[in-house]
């Protein structure tokens, strides 16, 4: 019994990385980075990221809805953000 052990976790640890690796839907470059400065108009504190959506003037006037996220909330918690540190009205700048 304790031989199938291993090649159980080993399978168990392959079948996960598929799911992981297609945890982020939106497409990722760490090459380019963008800033947004708005308007809080919600904040969704949950897993597996607490969203912060903002509203954005464009340089052309127009405004636009933006989705600022952050890591998982143990780890913003970690660093002094609770569910309440973001309120809709506060202005705040995203970078990602």
């Amino acid at each position: 019994m304790k031989s199938l052990l291993v090649p159980v976790v080993m399978l168990a640890l392959a079948s996960g990385a598929d799911p992981l690796s297609a945890h982020h839907a939106w497409e990722v470059s760490y090459a380019r980075l963008v800033t947004v400065k708005g308007t809080v108009t919600e904040v969704a504190w949950g897993n597996p990221h607490p969203m912060i959506t903002v509203e954005v003037r464009t340089d052309d006037g127009k405004m636009e809805k933006w989705s600022v996220g952050g890591p998982a909330p143990s780890r913003m918690e970690a660093n002094g953000w609770t569910r309440t540190t973001v309120k809709p009205g506060d202005v705040i700048t995203g970078v990602g």
